[in-house]
This record gives C-alpha cells, sequence and structure tokens, in this order.
C-alpha cells in the first residue's frame, strides 16, 4: 500500500507521502483505476447512484455493522460501475 502511494507521490512531484496519495493507493488496489474512457451514461449514474446509496442505507441501519467509509459512482477498471465501502 505505502509503496503505490510512494509511486503516486513521486507522480505528484511531491517529497512525502500524504494521506491523499494512501486514499488514491487504497482504492486502486482494492477497486481498481478510474475509468477515463467509456464512461456512462447519464441515466446509468443515476442508476449506480441508487444502487450504491442503498448499500449504504442497509448498512448504516444494520445493528454492528461498520460505518460507511466511502461511496463512490465513478466506474473503476475492476468492471465495477461503483462501489461502497464500510
Amino acid at each position: 500500500l505505502l509503496n503505490e502511494a510512494a509511486i503516486v507521490a513521486a507522480r505528484r512531484d511531491k517529497k512525502e507521502i500524504s494521506i491523499s496519495e494512501v486514499e488514491y493507493a487504497l482504492d486502486r488496489i482494492t477497486v481498481g483505476l478510474e475509468k477515463r474512457t467509456g464512461v456512462s451514461s447519464k441515466k446509468r449514474q443515476v442508476f449506480v447512484s441508487y444502487h450504491e446509496a442503498g448499500h449504504a442505507v442497509a448498512g448504516a441501519l444494520s445493528p454492528g455493522f461498520d460505518e460507511v467509509g466511502k461511496v463512490a459512482i465513478v466506474p473503476r477498471t475492476n468492471g465495477a460501475s461503483g462501489f461502497t465501502l464500510f
């Protein structure tokens, strides 16, 4: 994780790794890179938004479940149209 964060920091011409680089590296490792080409239609983005919101609400209302850490609707290279991290 920190090696990936160090690579990102170097690409950004930074001398130190910040939380921003660690978060980027964590996303890259766990859910893949952001897809920049072939971005889905507005209708698909709305659908994915509702879908991921459902995951977040279900998790938030489930007793003893981890807190929602992040919700994203950006398509990823692993095939996910969005994701919810707990």
